[in-house]
């Protein structure tokens, strides 16, 4: 089925104001702006957002900023100024969703809380995302993505049974908020369709990871088994799943999966083929159940006396399931990337092409793009300020010289 022609999104026409900073908020718009919506980056006048000073740098650009900012206009607004809180909501009123991130209580000192902003706009969607939530015991507490994986449970099921719990090497907590947020969001407008009010979403940084944990918290409570660390292998409570990460013996990591009974039973059958396991092993559900553990020390070590190659044939002969463990080198050279549109090229005034995750999830008629890269500080912010804002084009300079933008 082929894209719908002039087409950038299934959420063009949407309008967000992005006040958020640094990663979790602003992912949400990111997602909401891959996919067609209008969003309003809001900066600081001097600062700007701080993902604009972390990580890599070429010719003191930041690299990071090219997709985290992408698709989004950058306004600089002070919105703590008199002057700037009332453009804020000059563009609350002709917007549909706002999206922050600040500690709570924030912007309810500057008179943009959610009573504020739904004073402005009654079908005004809001998304906060906090360290702990608008409310609960914690909710003062500054909070950022490595102290909410800590708290969400799913650090301590990370990592080698004898060692320490173990973070991911990128931003889980915050990413995975972003998207949580973002899922919120459609719900709310999808609320407000009905009803036409608008709608707040308050959203803590540990709780999307702890609703990923899912079956630890009801195996607990009906079980009172707590799942603790097991490698790169599933904790006991989850016999009947052989799984693992082993190295071939020409030095490739590779990860397999058997998490159904058929695909354990197909491993099996693999095994005996190669002389690992006699014939009439495992022929039972119930029996390949309690020997799950057996069978995974078992292809671990006859992964380590083959090749990738080998080990691959074999794998795709029986129709069990394995597949190489990815760094961004091979990411990058793999052709299912390129085909499925992972991987996008866009052009950019500062960096020239860049490189850049594609739009996910693809929708089928209406996918959505990156139209642009993240913009410089401020790139857009007269353009909107007049259009949106009611700012009268002789006026900007005064704004400039006092700070306000």
């Amino acid at each position: 089925m082929a894209p719908v022609a002039g087409s950038a999104g299934i959420l063009e026409g949407l309008r967000v104001i992005d006040l958020g900073h640094a990663l979790a908020a602003p992912f949400a718009a990111t997602m909401l702006a891959d996919h067609g919506a209008d969003v309003l980056k809001i900066e600081h006048p001097e600062r700007g957002d701080p993902m604009r000073r972390l990580g890599p740098r070429k010719r003191d650009m930041p690299v990071w900023w090219k997709a985290a900012g992408r698709n989004k206009r950058s306004v600089t607004l002070d919105f703590r100024s008199g002057r700037g809180r009332e453009i804020l909501l000059r563009l609350v009123e002709r917007s549909d969703v706002l999206v922050e991130n600040f500690r709570p209580g924030t912007l309810e000192r500057h008179g943009l809380g959610w009573d504020d902003l739904r004073a402005a706009n009654p079908r005004l969607v809001m998304l906060r995302i906090s360290g702990f939530g608008q409310d609960g015991p914690y909710a003062e507490r500054p909070g950022f993505g490595r102290v909410a994986e800590a708290m969400s449970g799913a650090a301590a099921l990370t990592g080698e049974a004898d060692g320490p719990p173990m973070h991911v090497g990128y931003s889980l907590a915050d990413t995975l908020s972003g998207l949580m947020g973002a899922f919120g969001v459609l719900l709310a407008l999808q609320g407000r369709d009905r009803t036409g009010d608008g709608e707040c979403v308050d959203l803590a940084l540990y709780e999307p990871l702890f609703r990923l944990i899912d079956w630890q918290v009801v195996v607990y409570d009906q079980l009172g088994i707590a799942g603790t660390r097991a490698g790169n292998a599933f904790p006991v409570v989850l016999e009947g799943v052989a799984a693992g990460v082993a190295r071939t013996v020409d030095g490739a990591w590779l990860s397999y999966s058997a998490a159904t009974d058929s695909v354990l039973e197909r491993l099996v059958r693999l095994l005996v083929a190669e002389g690992r396991v006699p014939a009439g092993s495992y022929t039972t559900p119930e029996g390949r159940r309690r020997g799950s553990g057996e069978i995974q020390e078992i292809v671990t070590a006859w992964i380590g006396t083959k090749t990738v190659a080998e080990v691959e044939r074999l794998f795709a002969e029986r129709q069990a399931v394995i597949g190489r463990v990815y760094g961004v080198e091979e990411i990058w050279s793999d052709p299912g990337y390129r085909a499925r549109g992972n991987l996008v090229t866009v052009d950019d005034a500062e960096a020239g092409p860049v490189t850049m995750h594609g739009v996910v999830p693809r929708l089928a008629r209406r996918p959505g793009c990156v139209r642009w890269a993240g913009p410089p500080l401020g790139a857009h912010t007269e353009e909107v300020l007049v259009d949106l804002a009611g700012v009268r084009p002789e006026e900007l300079p005064a704004l400039r010289r006092e700070g306000v933008i």
